[in-house]
């Protein structure tokens, strides 16, 4: 028998000691270690597809409701009432009698309704999530094509000049005041009034001569070189007249009509003088001065939004050099 035990069949994993089949081997009492499962790779589908699905799912299932599934327990209610009106037979019989018929069937058509709900829930979800994916995919292609376009853009503006015609306008006559050694800007940081002045004349200037010069390309007006120029030169200095005086109303301003400067000629009353390129009153220029207006025997200085300009006596010349 001890040999019989000893036979290859018999060995459980252990060496065999006198206790026999009750012994296995030392090293498999315990089991073997089981191998390290391989991570199981996340499918997010379509551009997480899944994630968006249950999420829609769920939020339309919160909205909708979640009733309870009562289908068995209406069946074997109705099982029940069904038990009483049963004869003949074993109990058994009667039993699957009750249980056959009108309860089955109406557990099979409450189960269609059931199934038939879960799966609108579902079409619902699956019309949400994949009109989630097109819009992203669309959001994500605009994405695409405006960097591409921009980088378009950036490599064919190399070296251009972006900046509009304000900035441009702006950096022209703040070029001029650094040329000519004059502030821009004041001890608050803000622009200097003779700054203002003559960026405005700059801008306003250069608006109205493009606009003259359109409107006498399209009148197609006929006559010498020299006429041509000097009816363009008229009109350029009628329409800054003209747009002076409407800032002068709409500051309120007191005055018969609206002129050019003139430098050394005199000045005639209630007559608003344009002064782009300042006022000389004595032997110095008046800081900020973009207007000048002789109101009776007063002459009243005025910056760009027409605000009186004080002069100290001191600086006051002896004789009103503009007294006629």
């Amino acid at each position: 028998m001890r040999s019989l035990l000893k036979r290859p069949m018999f060995r459980r994993g252990g060496p065999i000691k006198e206790e026999g089949l009750s012994t296995m081997r030392a090293n498999f009492n315990n089991g073997t270690q089981p191998l390290m499962p391989l991570p199981k790779p996340q499918n997010r589908g379509l551009a997480g597809f899944d994630e968006k699905f249950s999420m829609n799912e769920k939020s339309i299932r919160d909205a909708m409701g979640s009733p309870k599934d009562t289908r068995f327990l209406r069946y074997l209610s109705r099982a029940a009432g069904n038990l009483g009106n049963q004869r003949g037979g074993t109990a058994l019989q009667r039993i699957s009698r009750a249980m056959a018929g009108d309860p089955m069937e109406k557990l099979f058509n409450e189960t269609d309704q059931f199934r038939s709900r879960n799966q609108g829930i579902k079409n619902a979800a699956l019309q949400r999530t994949l009109g989630q994916l097109d819009r992203d995919e669309k959001r994500t292609y605009d994405e695409e094509q405006l960097a591409k376009l921009q980088a378009y853009e950036a490599s064919q503006n190399l070296g251009k000049d972006n900046r509009t015609a304000s900035q441009k306008d702006f950096g022209d006559v703040e070029e001029q005041f650094i040329k000519q050694g004059k502030p821009i800007y004041d001890e608050n940081g803000n622009l200097t009034p003779e700054f203002k002045a003559r960026y405005t004349f700059f801008r306003t200037g250069k608006e109205i001569i493009e606009q003259v010069n359109t409107e006498f390309e399209l009148a197609n007006i006929t006559g010498s070189k020299r006429d041509i120029e000097a009816q363009r030169a008229f009109n350029q200095s009628q329409t800054i007249k003209e747009f002076h005086k409407r800032r002068a109303d709409d500051a309120g301003m007191t005055f018969a009509t609206v002129d050019e400067y003139v430098p050394g000629e005199p000045l005639k009353p209630f007559v608003i003088y344009i002064a782009e390129d300042g006022v000389q009153y004595g032997d110095s220029m008046v800081e900020g001065a973009a207007y000048v207006l002789r109101d009776g025997d007063d002459v009243k200085f005025l910056d760009i939004d027409f605000e009186e300009i004080s002069i100290d006596n001191e600086d006051k010349p002896l004789n009103d050099p503009f007294a006629e």
